[in-house]
């Protein structure tokens, strides 16, 4: 096992602090600009970080067994969450379903959106369309991350095809119904704003 970095021979640590022009393949500038404008003090900033010790949010950190699906400042945490939490349905990233908003978080938005009780996402009266609640089991299917079992428990539907269906009439709603198309955009906004907060 190296000891330093200096000691890995697929590091490119030595280019970042040679000038020889065998370097030239590495992008280092990018790094190196965010440590100082100037040349020689951004080579010192990044020797000084790469040999000082770690600190002890990232020896705690790295100790965990499940380690947190973004690491930085709670800005930085929000600027993620903000930015890529509709891209959660990654397979191989199980950290992922954490970008993702809750259930509760998409009944809240939705009943705020169409100034109704949350409790009446709940209900449903044969014959007649709950636009509102369609349309909360919509935004459960697409943005959350959950199972269609998941949201038919949840939204009190009897089996998890009623799921299906309620997209499917959603997504056909949608494309005619520019209204409601813009609703859903703002509901998604205000769910990915809320989402930053946490």
């Amino acid at each position: 096992m190296c000891k330093t970095v200096a000691d890995y021979d697929w590091s490119s640590h030595q280019g970042f602090l040679s000038k020889s022009r065998k370097w030239d393949w590495l992008s280092k500038q990018l790094l190196l600009d965010m440590l100082s404008d100037k040349p020689g003090t951004a080579k010192k900033e990044y020797l000084k970080f790469v040999q000082g010790e770690d600190s002890l949010a990232i020896t705690e950190l790295y100790s965990k067994k499940n380690l947190a699906s973004v690491f930085g400042s709670k800005d930085f945490a929000h600027w993620v969450k903000e930015k890529y939490y509709e891209l959660k349905k990654h397979p191989e990233v199980p950290q992922s379903r954490q970008l993702a908003p809750t259930i509760s978080e998409i009944k809240k938005a939705v009943s705020q959106s169409f100034k109704i009780k949350e409790i009446t996402l709940d209900q449903t009266k044969r014959g007649q369309v709950n636009e509102p609640r369609n349309l909360a089991i919509f935004l459960a299917r697409k943005i959350s991350g959950l199972k269609l079992e998941e949201i038919s428990k949840e939204f009190g539907l009897g089996s998890y095809s009623s799921v299906s269906s309620i997209v499917t009439r959603t997504e056909r709603l949608l494309a005619k119904n520019k209204p409601l198309c813009i609703r859903m955009a703002q509901i998604k906004d205000k769910i990915s704003k809320s989402q930053a907060k946490t």
